[in-house]
């Protein structure tokens, strides 16, 4: 069966009405079998997961020994804005506030990053992939791709200050954005895990790279390698990397927006006052859904159990 526009309607018309009546475990058994229905229809699989052997490399590659032999060799990065996180931990509702402000462009998702150092080419035209080929690349090469992320994206927003880029797989790279691009903010989105994992699940994404999303197995393994990676982003990056708590946004929206104004360096004559929020009712809406998202939790025991030390922040 192919899951169209027309069987999502009915699977959402069906959850919602399980929501509106409180049958929580009829809505979340609701949302397994329709997520079920989509794995199916895109003909993913469990031999599809993502490499997370790769990400594991990172790890032994970019260490905080690697990032500081190699610090200083670029100087690019001023006024560029990356906001990184997992789908559903902020990222948007962030972007929209900072996009407000006079001379501050919200790019949305720019591919240039994982599109351009994904893969290179060594002199002899052979292709290398990240992170292998950090161990052989020349210091004189840093500066160069640096130079060269910053004149595309600065080069398509001319009349910018401030470039905010929002690609979700930005945060495998954090360790090379350090290197080619120092003088560049990185704001880190975290939301409760649970909550966090339930409102992913609950979504339809249409672009692929979100397959994994659609099984509670897949999704807590992705989960797990992003919170590892994070984990060792933060300890080999410091205070260079922000991090910021959706809750905390939601909570206190003018205060964390400041706070997040004073670490990208963004001058401007706005103050908390007057900064330009989402509308209130996104606010309110996004704490209602807080209040149905703890609803699935005692049905949800295993998956929070899968987490391991990473179900709590």
């Amino acid at each position: 069966m192919l899951y169209n526009d027309l069987v999502e309607q009915q699977m959402v018309a069906q959850i919602t009405a399980a929501i509106g009546a409180r049958q929580y475990k009829q809505a979340l058994d609701l949302m397994i079998h329709r997520n079920d229905l989509i794995w199916q229809d895109r003909r993913y699989s469990h031999d599809d997961r993502v490499d997370f052997a790769k990400w594991q490399r990172i790890e032994q590659i970019v260490t905080k020994d690697y990032i500081d032999q190699k610090d200083g060799l670029s100087d690019e990065g001023e006024g560029l804005i990356f906001i990184v996180g997992m789908p559903r931990c902020g990222k948007t509702t962030l972007e929209r506030v900072l996009g407000g402000i006079d001379g501050v462009t919200a790019a949305g998702e720019l591919n240039y990053l994982s599109s351009q150092y994904g893969k290179v080419h060594d002199p002899a035209g052979n292709p290398w992939t990240y992170p292998d080929y950090l161990t052989v690349l020349p210091d004189e090469v840093f500066p160069q791709f640096g130079k060269n992320y910053s004149d595309a994206v600065k080069g398509l927003y001319k009349d910018s200050r401030y470039i905010i880029d929002t690609m979700p797989p930005t945060f495998r790279y954090l360790g090379l954005i350090r290197l080619i691009l120092p003088k560049a903010k990185v704001i880190h989105m975290v939301r409760s895990p649970m909550d966090h994992c339930i409102d992913i699940f609950s979504k339809k994404f249409d672009n692929n790279f979100y397959n994994y999303t659609y099984h509670l197995e897949t999704l807590s393994e992705m989960y797990v390698a992003y919170r590892r990676l994070m984990a060792h982003w933060d300890d080999a990056l410091g205070d260079w990397m922000m991090t910021l708590r959706f809750e905390d946004l939601i909570a206190q929206p003018k205060k964390e927006i400041k706070r997040v104004m004073g670490f990208c360096e963004i001058e401007s004559d706005i103050t908390a006052q007057n900064l330009i929020l989402p509308h209130q009712t996104t606010f309110s809406e996004i704490n209602r859904t807080f209040g149905v998202l703890k609803n699935y939790r005692p049905y949800l025991q295993d998956f929070e159990k899968s987490l391991g030390r990473y179900k709590i922040l």
